[in-house]
């Protein structure tokens, strides 16, 4: 059982949280409204935007939902925010089908937060094509009077997705750091000695950036957008999850080195134990409450007794070797 677990960060530590401030739009009404929002926001400010008959992001791939598009270079979907929301930890994410390739000698604005303190606060995610003929990044950026950029340097050779395709993007931060994902893979992060000046929001989250705001317009659709003010991703025992697209971090013996993962490696243990004892139940004779599906010589002995059964994961060498036995044994076509 593959251990998952969500990571509070604060500088590298897991700590007590408070209950955290969550915003979630799906897009999928014609008011564009939040489904959850504890922010205290009345509802969206819509402009240059329409929606469109067109199949979800692979979050919400039900045919036929309401996506949000941008119409005009100066549209943008503007959601309002507290202006007492803290902001000096959180994670922001969305999906998004740009309607430009990377190479594009423009810049895109997926996301910005404006901050108190004018134009030189903000925290944004977005694509920037104009740093030099032969440079285009993936960036996130917190300013707090001076840049702080985070940057994926893609070259000429470009980023991780081209025109109509759906990708999903997230940057999780704190005072002391910035982490930066695409498609649920760490692609930067940097941290910072002195704490960041992260001011509240002045009221406002755009989606695409409205032309009173720093940055160029998104030209595309967007679905599934999220801020939260507590910086979550996903810690991964030794391999990721390239099907799950959200922000998680890989670690080497994570259940040794990190007690979120040993933590959620306890709870995913137990609950194999108990679908086992479950499926003993079902499935007897393989011992499956005494051997909890490990690889124990009662195990082994019992699947070549009877064979695979529609629990054992394909993946498993002994099920392969079964099936490949099984099949070098089926008569050939036209055989009796």
């Amino acid at each position: 059982m593959k251990t998952v677990c969500l990571f509070a960060l604060f500088a590298g530590c897991t700590a007590a949280l408070a209950t955290p401030g969550v915003l979630v739009c799906h897009f999928d009404t014609p008011e564009m409204s939040a489904a959850i929002n504890d922010f205290g926001a009345l509802g969206p400010q819509v402009a240059g935007f329409r929606h469109l008959l067109e199949p979800g992001c692979p979050a919400d791939p039900a045919p036929g939902v309401l996506e949000a598009g941008i119409t005009d270079p100066s549209g943008s979907f503007t959601l309002p925010i507290a202006g007492d929301t803290s902001l000096r930890q959180g994670t922001l994410e969305l999906w998004s089908k740009t309607d430009w390739d990377f190479g594009d000698r423009s810049l895109h604005v997926f996301a910005t937060i404006p901050l108190l303190g004018g134009y030189w606060n903000s925290i944004s995610i977005g694509y920037h094509g104009l740093i030099g003929p032969e440079t285009e990044v993936f960036e996130s950026n917190i300013m707090d009077g001076v840049d702080h950029p985070l940057v994926v340097n893609a070259g000429p050779e470009g980023l991780f997705w081209r025109r109509g395709e759906w990708h999903h993007v997230a940057l999780c931060w704190t005072e002391h750091s910035q982490r930066l994902f695409g498609d649920g893979k760490l692609l930067a992060a940097t941290a910072y000695s002195e704490p960041l000046f992260i001011t509240a929001p002045v009221g406002k989250l755009h989606v695409g950036c409205p032309s009173t705001a720093f940055g160029g317009p998104l030209q595309g659709l967007v679905d599934e957008l999220r801020l939260c003010t507590v910086p979550l991703y996903a810690g991964m025992d030794a391999f990721p999850l390239p099907e799950v697209p959200i922000p998680q971090k890989a670690i080497i013996d994570g259940d040794a080195l990190c007690l979120s993962i040993a933590a959620a490696s306890i709870v995913a243990k137990v609950t194999r134990d108990r679908i086992m004892e479950r499926e003993d139940a079902v499935y007897p004779g393989y011992g499956f409450a005494r051997h909890k599906g490990y690889g124990t010589r009662e195990h082994l002995l019992n699947l070549r007794r009877y064979g695979p059964c529609p629990i054992l994961r394909l993946s498993f060498a002994p099920v392969r070797q079964w099936q490949a036995l099984d099949e070098h044994s089926a008569p050939a076509a036209g055989q009796a």
